[in-house]
């Protein structure tokens, strides 16, 4: 009997401990599901995501909620293939993921590492203009082997997470490492720049690469033609030959090809620039401006020309006579009459200018008047010199002589700068 109710017992505690064990199962009716079942798609462009929510039972065992998901292409928000996202009250686990790559992804959904659920990620294409955009380009350039093309990008601010390279890949001309492809760093603010030229004139096809997309442009090249590489500005007037006054030599090159800081060469047959020479560099400023300044202390007209990209325009350029702005003579007070000894007076004249010098070679017209006796010739004029220049001064002289002349007073003597209104005087007495 004592055995009997051993077994009874026995079993009785069994069906106890079972029911117990019952109630503490996990609950997997159901098992586990993605919340969007089936196939989606997502552009792969390294930032858009798409959310993926699985979801088990909400009654299932609190201690064994874990869910992994794996995937055999693309990240989760964790950056791995790989997460683990714990279920919350009601049986969901979130997650997201992305890809830069085309692409068709698995992604598994397990749960106590027996149950799971898989679904497909299509990664498709970006369209190009999602991953950077290309700046306007020169609708043409010259082909002359020096000209540079700029060929400028800008990536989308989304996706500079890390340093990141645009690639540059041409059909016709170089880059500015000489070959036909270059990669070009992106800087902060997503721009990427690269420069290209050629001596061939026609179109070439430029491949731009950045996070697996690609984008192809145009550049043409044509011949060189002064017209559409740079004007020179109209010569107004001419300058004096004084030394000093400039006449300005104005360039605009044509704006389209400052893509880097342009030199236009000027030289001229005669006369100096600013630095002294007969030759100077000047650049161009960014809205294509260049200026040079030619000096000259010789009468004439010179020819400039002025060369840009290997091309070549021919200005003339006038200097004319710098004329005094005074006149200054100078001579001895007394001139004595007649036969008499010294009966010669020695005149020199002085140039004076405001602004550099009287030019050299200046011819003058003389004459007297002689108080009281005005009919009678009581003078000659000799010895006249034409205007030499040395340094910052200029001069000329003469000779006024009495000759045989009997005459006695005052005479006054006049200069003129011929040809012009400038005029000096200066008095002499003639005396016994």
């Amino acid at each position: 009997m004592r055995a009997v109710k051993i077994i009874q017992f026995v079993l009785v505690a069994s069906l106890l401990l079972w029911v117990s064990c019952k109630q503490q199962q996990p609950d997997w009716s159901g098992v586990i599901t993605f919340s969007v079942p089936g196939a989606q798609t997502l552009v792969a462009d390294g930032y858009d995501t798409l959310q993926l929510t699985a979801h088990i039972n909400p009654n299932s065992d609190p201690n064994n909620r874990m869910i992994t998901f794996t995937t055999d292409y693309g990240t989760f928000t964790n950056g791995l293939a790989t997460i683990e996202v714990n279920a919350d009250l009601n049986g969901n686990a979130s997650t997201a993921i992305k890809g830069t790559v085309a692409a068709t992804a698995t992604v598994t959904a397990t749960v106590q590492t027996t149950f799971s659920v898989k679904k497909t990620i299509n990664f498709v294409t970006p369209a190009a203009t999602a991953i950077f955009t290309v700046n306007p380009i020169a609708g043409s350039v010259p082909a002359d082997g020096v000209t540079l093309v700029a060929i400028g990008v800008a990536v989308n601010a989304k996706l500079l997470i890390t340093p990141q390279s645009v690639a540059f890949t041409t059909t016709g001309g170089t880059f500015t490492n000489g070959t036909a492809t270059i990669n070009q760093a992106v800087d902060p603010n997503g721009n990427a720049i690269a420069y290209l030229k050629s001596s061939t004139a026609g179109t070439v096809y430029v491949s731009i690469t950045n996070n697996n997309v690609t984008q192809i442009v145009s550049v043409t090249f044509v011949a060189g033609s002064v017209a559409t590489i740079f004007t020179v500005k109209p010569i107004t007037g001419t300058a004096p030959a004084d030394g000093v006054t400039t006449i300005p030599i104005s360039v605009v090159v044509n704006s389209a090809l400052l893509v880097q800081q342009q030199n236009v060469v000027f030289t001229s047959d005669g006369g100096t620039f600013g630095n002294g020479t007969v030759t100077v560099t000047q650049a161009a400023d960014q809205n294509g401006n260049a200026i040079a300044y030619l000096k000259s202390s010789v009468v004439g007209t010179f020819q400039v020309s002025i060369t840009y990209d290997n091309l070549t325009q021919v200005i003339p350029v006038t200097f004319v006579p710098a004329l005094p702005d005074a006149i200054v003579l100078s001579a001895p007070p007394t001139l004595l009459v007649g036969i008499s000894a010294p009966n010669s007076l020695p005149v020199s004249i002085t140039l004076l200018r405001n602004i550099g010098t009287a030019s050299p070679g200046l011819l003058f017209n003389y004459s007297y008047i002689a108080t009281g006796n005005t009919s009678a010739l009581v003078g000659l004029f000799g010895s006249e010199t034409a205007s030499s220049t040395s340094g910052t001064s200029s001069t000329a002289s003469f000779v006024f002589s009495t000759g045989t002349s009997a005459y006695t007073g005052t005479i006054t003597i006049a200069v003129a700068v011929q040809n012009t209104a400038i005029i000096s005087t200066v008095t002499v007495q003639v005396v016994n």
